[in-house]
């Protein structure tokens, strides 16, 4: 294979039977193959101190955690937009991942009578979004919106102690 100034050598098209009709999908991707890109339709709203992930493991009775390690806080997108948040986050401009450091031991105090976990939370913009696909910077024909959620994180991030 050679290539064109411009151009890289792709492999052969990916052809799918779809009824009675061969459908072509191009891999090139300066040939204007399509592409599926969020479009935003409304945001950004703040939402405030949303649960992440937990960051100990089992539920226990525990007077206060110790934290030092960085967390990091990526995007989200509701499924069935049809592609990632890091893409999504991308198209829109806007931050796909937020990582702190604690570069001094953060302690926090719980109460002991109860079973908890300590836990990240962070601030949220969140933008409503559609998706569909796109070539060569305009809606390819005949091609459907879906509509759905895409959170983005801001630099608010937080320990928090979650109980049960």
């Amino acid at each position: 294979l050679s290539s064109t100034p411009g151009t890289s050598p792709i492999p052969p098209d990916d052809t799918k039977e779809s009824g009675h009709t061969n459908v072509v999908t191009p891999r090139c991707v300066v040939c204007g193959a399509p592409v599926k890109k969020a479009v935003k339709v409304s945001g950004p709203v703040l939402v405030q101190k949303k649960f992440v992930e937990y960051l100990t493991g089992a539920w226990a009775r525990s007077t206060g955690y110790s934290w030092r390690e960085d967390t990091t806080v990526t995007s989200s997108i509701s499924s069935g937009l049809g592609l990632s948040a890091g893409m999504a986050s991308s198209n829109l401009g806007v931050s796909s991942s937020v990582t702190k450091s604690y570069g001094v031991t953060v302690n926090i105090s719980a109460n002991n009578s109860k079973y908890s976990k300590l836990g990240l939370a962070s601030n949220f913009n969140r933008y409503a979004v559609k998706s569909t696909w796109f070539q060569n910077g305009k809606v390819v024909p005949g091609s459907t919106w879906t509509y759905g959620d895409l959170y983005s994180p801001t630099k608010d991030q937080f320990l928090v102690v979650y109980y049960r």
